[in-house]
């Protein structure tokens, strides 16, 4: 079952860099390109189901900018800090 909006993901916080792939595409008339990284996250809304996703690396990595990181979006514990290896985030 494809993941749908409001599901539960339990994204790992690392990844190897070859599970990094750049897209190129074109936007009013523009050559554009970005790299993602494709990750395997755990489905928890669908039972721990493996499902495939694709974030933003400088989301992933944190180079966005301050609040632009994937651990901006997962449970923190009492000092801040992610609850777990993994950042869970709601879609």
């Amino acid at each position: 079952m494809p993941v749908q909006k409001g599901n539960v993901l339990l994204v790992p916080a690392n990844v190897d860099a070859s599970h990094m792939a750049t897209v190129h595409w074109e936007q009013s008339l523009h050559q554009k390109s970005a790299q993602y990284y494709s990750i395997i996250a755990a489905d928890k809304s669908q039972g721990n189901a493996e499902v495939v996703i694709f974030i933003a690396a400088e989301w992933y990595e944190g180079e966005g900018g301050p609040g632009e990181h994937i651990s901006h979006i997962a449970h923190k514990d009492a000092q801040g800090m992610p609850a777990s290896t993994a950042a869970a985030c709601v879609l």
